[in-house]
């Protein structure tokens, strides 16, 4: 019986009091009393509950039942309130925190893009190292060979007629041998040989190119000069000397272009003397 809502029968809000109860009971009856023409069964009900609310003890009980549902939907309902609450604080911080983020997006693209252009920058400064490091080695293999100078040709040109760098040299001066550097100086460079007498063709040739080079040198090309024997005569008849090793002269040609009748003399005496000392003359 008392899992009815009484009070809700008589129209009244939980926990009334009795004078509410009669007063309510009386206007209900009025309205639903057989003699008036109301429903037997909705009368009994509101005669039920107004017999239930109007006994003290039963009252009582019912009452501080329903004081123990009425927290506990108060509770069930401020929790769902709370939650509503901190699902509503976490989509706001979300959507804070996505604004943030698109804010912050250009600033993370231009770090991006600094990050890329240092590794750029390093990756150029590397590949720099490498290539120095080896034209050092290459310098170094080329010193091991010899005397790096008689492989050497120095070419200069007019900067108001063209311009060169270092794989134009090569493409103009490999048709005479192997480059193995080329090193250079504004309008000028080194360029080093692998074979001394493709240094020499070189210069020998390209040297008479004046529509195309202001200047190309054999850096050194140094030989040695033949000297007659000298004639004594004495006691015993004539003999002829030779010069001792440390009083024998070098000459260096000449910085300027080599031409064919100039260097012949030279490669002509040096095979003479040459030729003597394997006659042990």
């Amino acid at each position: 019986m008392s899992d009815k809502d009484w009070y809700a029968i008589l129209g009244l809000p939980p926990l009334a009091d009795a004078d509410a109860v009669k007063k309510a009971f009386r206007q209900m009856s009025l309205k639903h009393h057989p003699d008036k023409g109301g429903d037997v069964d909705k009368f009994h009900e509101l005669q039920q509950a107004s017999q239930f609310l109007l006994d003290p003890v039963e009252k009582k009980k019912y009452d501080a039942k329903i004081t123990q549902v009425t927290m506990k939907e108060k509770q069930s309902k401020e929790r769902q309130a709370k939650m509503s609450e901190e699902r509503k604080r976490m989509a706001d911080e979300l959507l804070r925190r996505e604004e943030q983020t698109n804010r912050k997006k250009p600033k993370h693209v231009m770090e991006d893009l600094k990050a890329k252009a240092r590794q750029h920058m390093e990756e150029m400064q590397e590949k720099r190292e490498q290539a120095a490091r080896e034209r050092a080695e290459l310098l170094g293999q080329s010193l091991k060979k010899g005397d790096i100078k008689q492989r050497t040709i120095r070419v200069s040109w007019d900067n108001k007629k063209e311009s060169h760098s270092d794989q134009t040299l090569v493409n103009a001066f490999r048709q005479y041998g192997e480059i193995e550097v080329v090193k250079m100086k504004n309008n000028s460079a080194r360029l080093v040989f692998s074979e001394a007498a493709s240094a020499t063709q070189a210069a020998r040739i390209e040297g008479h190119n004046v529509s195309k080079w202001k200047d190309v040198t054999l850096v050194g090309h140094v030989v040695h000069q033949y000297q007659e024997p000298k004639v004594s005569t004495g006691y015993g008849g004539s003999r002829q000397t030779y010069p001792a090793a440390d009083s024998e002269s070098t000459v260096q040609l000449s910085l300027h272009p080599i031409s064919l009748a100039e260097l012949a003399p030279f490669e002509e005496k040096v095979l003479a003397h040459l030729k003597r000392l394997a006659q042990g003359i």
